[in-house]
């Protein structure tokens, strides 16, 4: 879910209104996969590993069968890096920074 989130919100940045991504992006990996792709968001290696499975695999077949010994599914350290690549990326390109991927400290 997450990674939906930080994809539509690239989306959302470039133009994409809310009902937009709400209606065809719905949980369509492989659309909103191909639209990110032009604005420069391109996935290599376990990234794209991972977005691969997102785009051929629905998501009642993710929810499931990921548990079980013939279903291979992304790791947590994979979704979770892939999580944390989105958001540096994204919060750089939308003027945010790269997020604070530690600790973060209040400026109080």
């Amino acid at each position: 879910h997450a990674i939906e989130m930080y994809l539509k919100s690239y989306l959302n940045f470039h133009g994409h209104s809310g009902d937009e991504l709400d209606g065809k992006f719905r949980q369509n990996f492989r659309r909103i996969r191909r639209r990110v792709e032009p604005f420069g968001l391109r996935f290599a290696g376990r990234d794209k590993a991972t977005m691969e499975y997102l785009v051929h695999t629905p998501a009642a077949v993710r929810l499931e069968y990921s548990g079980t010994a013939y279903y291979s599914a992304p790791t947590l350290e994979d979704l979770s890096a892939l999580c944390l690549r989105l958001r540096e990326f994204i919060g750089t390109e939308v003027g945010l920074g790269s997020g604070c991927l530690g600790e973060c400290q209040d400026d109080a």
